[in-house]
């Protein structure tokens, strides 16, 4: 998805600058990436990382029309991700991972093998810091792709699935206590568990296909919850 920096009018009224992303024409991304933006940003910042505030936006006819005049951007599905504009320093790999909190490092590493995000690597961080910790961002290929059936969800945590994730993870040189990444682990799923995220989201006006595989996303986040002890193994023994 080919970014853009575009204000928005946030649901309370507020005029808000963005960098908003949508699936284009002759793009890999599917429609459904938009979702997972949105509950990748949404639950990063529930678990602790900080991350920029996040929007799904609606593109009426004009607004798309504007978007393929003035960027060249030809969208192929009317809704987008957009997130709020940050003040973030780059990462520079590996010299400024190296003073971030160990916790931080930990935190986004596990939160990331946890949702599946295999896009957060060295030559592409994704990540940037703000008042010496990490602030996170993109989470279009994180969590499942549409139409992945939940009695396939355990293969996520087995094998080169597993192992292909964690080895290239743009933090996984600064994950070094097993102990460490178990606590976190654990607090990450205490925290989704717990914060029942899902009640608050308000997705009746998306069309039927993003609201099925919003459906699918929550399975899978129930599923983390549920295997919560196979997962911790899995990933710790990958340490």
């Amino acid at each position: 998805m080919q970014p853009v920096y575009v204000d928005i009018m946030t649901p309370d009224q507020q005029r808000v600058s963005t960098v908003c992303k949508f699936p284009t024409r002759g793009n890999r991304a599917p429609a459904e990436s938009v979702i997972n933006e949105w509950i990748g940003c949404f639950s990063a910042k529930l678990i602790g990382l900080q991350a920029p505030e996040c929007f799904i936006v609606d593109a009426s006819p004009h607004v798309q029309l504007h978007l393929v005049e003035k960027h060249g951007v030809n969208v192929s599905s009317q809704f987008g991700f957009a997130s709020r504009v940050s003040q973030i320093d780059s990462i520079i790999y590996p010299s400024t991972l190296a003073r971030m909190d160990p916790e931080d490092l930990a935190r986004l590493f596990c939160f990331d093998v946890l949702f599946i995000n295999a896009d957060r690597i060295p030559n592409n961080p994704n990540c940037g810091h703000s008042q010496k910790r990490l602030f996170t961002f993109d989470f279009g290929s994180a969590l499942v792709s549409p139409g992945t059936s939940p009695n396939s969800f355990d293969k996520f945590f087995f094998g080169p699935a597993l192992n292909d994730r964690v080895s290239a993870h743009l933090c996984r040189e600064f994950v070094l206590s097993p102990e460490l990444a178990e606590s976190v682990i654990n607090d990450i799923i205490d925290r989704l568990g717990a914060s029942r995220w899902y009640a608050s989201l308000r997705a009746g006006f998306l069309p039927q296909a993003l609201q099925d595989h919003l459906s699918l996303v929550v399975r899978y986040i129930d599923y983390i919850c549920k295997e919560r002890n196979m997962i911790c193994h899995q990933i710790v023994n990958t340490i």
